[in-house]
């Protein structure tokens, strides 16, 4: 079943993947006057196997060389994005008003240039947000820090836990919930990578989120046997006066429910979910849940993605009441793929619950 749908998705990926890279390649070389060559052809190819590769020979050979192809491959995912949008702008004006071929390519070529730049730029910086939600039968404040979508492998390494884990001390939380995604998936499971997290000075409790179980949870127990944080596993446990409920990632409600029967919640107590997928509250609501913790959206991470993964995930990002239950999402702490971030932000969250009057 896991080789089918690795397969499925491998198949559904070249085929958007591939239209996308031939579509944009098709339509820079028409604009510039050249015919769709061999040459052509082949650069098609390349670029849509590139980011494939890229996470090959990562997980084959692990240096200086193989990161920089990996980051190279991973940012054009990114560019490409931007060229497509900026190419389907073109054609809508240009269906109605003849725009001169080559000037129109610089220009798209220049902004589109700007943008990358700047969500580059902007993917370095990791913002601190401050929440504030009054939770029921809560006897006095608590401060939460959430990290999700770490996203630790190629790009981001220890050196990123170590400005995470010092900026999360800073806010003094009671405790931490580390949301999913964790692991990126983009090299092979390294020993050591996330001991950083040890440095937290609060307790840390940990959800798995999809790129865990794309890279199998028992090989990343098997990693972090070192990291004091408690991974919760659809379970509860009871600090600061508040239920702790972790839940395994799934994308499906049933196996959310199903967890739910396993899982004793004292409704009396305050009740916070830590599940990676925002879908869970659909659930969660039903349960009585006071708030539920998620990431796995990245609120898009670089426009207009954002409105595809709205189709799918409508509380993409934010803080929402759902039939009396809270949700938080949010956009991830780092980036999956591109490193880039365009109309979305790195966010360390600081939740702040307080009793409710």
């Amino acid at each position: 079943m896991r080789i089918l749908q690795f397969l499925a998705f491998i198949l559904v990926f070249f085929s958007i993947y591939g239209s996308t890279n031939a579509y944009v390649i098709w339509r820079i070389n028409n604009l510039l006057g050249n015919k769709f060559t061999k040459l052509t052809l082949l650069l098609v190819l390349f670029a849509t196997s590139s980011y494939i590769l890229g996470v090959l020979a990562e997980r084959l050979s692990h240096n200086i060389l193989t990161r920089s192809f990996y980051a190279i491959t991973a940012t054009w995912m990114g560019v490409l994005l931007l060229l497509f949008s900026a190419l389907l702008i073109f054609e809508i004006i240009n269906y109605f008003y003849k725009l001169p071929p080559k000037t129109s390519l610089y220009s798209i070529l220049f902004i589109v240039g700007a943008l990358s730049a700047y969500s580059i730029f902007n993917a370095l910086n990791v913002k601190i947000k401050e929440v504030t939600i009054p939770i029921q039968n809560l006897e006095k404040e608590v401060r939460i820090v959430q990290l999700t979508d770490l996203h630790v492998g190629t790009i981001k390494n220890s050196k990123f836990l170590d400005e995470i884990v010092t900026k999360t001390n800073s806010l003094n939380p009671d405790f931490v919930a580390i949301t999913g995604d964790l692991v990126d998936g983009s090299g092979p499971l390294r020993p050591g990578t996330y001991e950083k997290l040890n440095e937290i000075e609060a307790e840390t409790y940990f959800v798995t989120g999809n790129h865990e179980i794309y890279e199998q949870v028992s090989s990343v127990l098997k990693i972090f046997e070192d990291i004091d944080a408690k991974i919760l596993m659809n379970e509860n446990v009871e600090t600061k006066g508040i239920q702790v409920i972790g839940l395994n990632f799934t994308e499906r409600n049933k196996e959310t429910e199903q967890a739910f029967t396993t899982i004793k919640i004292d409704p009396e107590k305050p009740s916070v979910l830590l599940a990676h997928n925002p879908n869970a509250i659909y659930v969660a609501s039903k349960k009585g849940i006071d708030l539920q913790l998620a990431g796995h959206t990245h609120n898009g991470q670089i426009i207009p993605f954002n409105l595809l993964v709205k189709l799918f995930y409508p509380y993409i990002q934010g803080l929402y009441n759902h039939e009396g239950s809270y949700l938080y999402v949010s956009p991830g702490t780092s980036t999956w793929g591109p490193p880039m971030r365009l109309g979305s932000n790195n966010e360390i969250t600081l939740l702040r619950l307080v009793p409710q009057n």
